[in-house]
């Protein structure tokens, strides 16, 4: 019998996690079951969880431990009930965020400015959350997107590459966007100084956003995952060797 072990360890990320808990408390242990259909959805933190019977909290650093600045949210807490929770509005520094205006300086707000969090891929007009923005807000027409002029990064290691076609093929007029550090001179001294603020990004001339590629870092790349597999092989036993035939 010959017996053959292999070990793989395989790395996940997810640096912002809505973990629904049990009993309608948001400090409530955490409903294992509710919270994996919910990853498996692809609902983590950049999109808005809303319902009146449903308690949890954001796990901003995807560790499973509601630490004491996370929030939580009980049941029929008005902001999850009505409003719904989108946790990158509450985990600002582990959620990509970027934001078209209409502006070339990424200065507002104004009617056309729009948010998309996470690492998404697709057409921004077909998005869930661009399509609502049209069906609720009289001021933002369908077309909004045409009129971007901007994008603002909120964290280092978060890109996006944006496209002027529906499904992102255009390579020869897309625009690479990322965080970018940027020197400021300080007024008062007259000394240079970081500003962690700079991450505008004014749009290439007639580049109306249509398509992104979106790509987040992982911050907090704790989920290894090891599975073992076994293989057991009975090899056959040596068969005696033929007789020689007799005369």
């Amino acid at each position: 019998t010959i017996t053959t072990t292999s070990t793989t360890v395989t790395t996940t990320c997810h640096d912002c996690v809505w973990r629904e808990t049990n009993d309608c408390k948001g400090n409530g242990t955490i409903n294992k079951v509710a919270t994996l259909e919910r990853i498996k959805r692809g609902e983590v933190c950049n999109v808005t969880i809303k319902c009146n019977q449903t308690s949890g909290f954001c796990d901003c650093d995807g560790d499973g431990v509601k630490a004491p600045q996370e929030t939580g949210f009980d049941c029929h807490d008005p902001r999850l009930a009505k409003e719904g929770v989108l946790c990158a509005d509450y985990c600002k520094r582990s959620v990509c965020k970027f934001t078209f205006f209409s502006t070339e300086d990424c200065e507002g707000p104004d009617q056309y400015n729009f948010s998309i969090y996470g690492a998404p891929t697709g057409d921004v007009t077909r998005m869930w959350r661009y399509l609502k923005r049209v069906e609720k807000d009289e001021k933002f027409p369908s077309d909004a997107n045409t009129e971007w002029k901007s994008v603002s990064v909120n964290i280092h290691g978060c890109t996006m590459d944006v496209f002027p076609d529906s499904d992102c093929k255009k390579g020869d007029d897309d625009q690479f966007v990322i965080w970018k550090l940027r020197q400021n001179v300080s007024h008062k001294n007259g000394t240079k100084m970081k500003n962690n603020n700079g991450t505008c990004t004014k749009l290439n001339e007639g580049l109306h956003p249509r398509c992104v590629k979106a790509s987040k870092p992982c911050v907090h790349p704790i989920y290894n995952f090891t599975t073992t597999t076994s293989t057991i092989t009975h090899p056959w036993p040596t068969p005696a060797p033929t007789p020689a035939p007799t005369a």
